[in-house]
């Protein structure tokens, strides 16, 4: 069964990406997410570990680098956080 829509109403445009999706899909760090075996794209856990950097480590501050580091256990973990770092640095994200 396929469902189709019409409507003159409903325009589709391009969403702008949340500033965690820029960061997950970035090539360097896509590469570092594949050699670590961790799904990428938006809800998966790539995407989760870094908006878990971005927004409780570096801006709310509740939680440290180590804390991360001591929740995914990952092959190339410590790479991941400094790209991460990194790449929210370059987007303003962090100062």
């Amino acid at each position: 069964m396929a469902w189709k829509f019409k409507s003159d109403k409903v325009e589709v445009k391009d969403v702008p990406l949340c500033v965690v999706d820029e960061i997950e899909e970035s090539p360097r760090l896509r590469e570092l997410f594949t050699r670590a075996g961790v799904k990428t794209g938006h809800g998966s856990p790539a995407h989760r570990l870094v908006s878990e950097v971005v927004i409780k480590v570096f801006q709310e501050k509740r939680e440290t680098i180590q804390d991360v580091k001591s929740k995914w256990n990952l092959e190339g973990i410590d790479g991941i956080l400094k790209e991460i770092e990194t790449q929210a640095r370059e987007r303003g994200v962090i100062k």
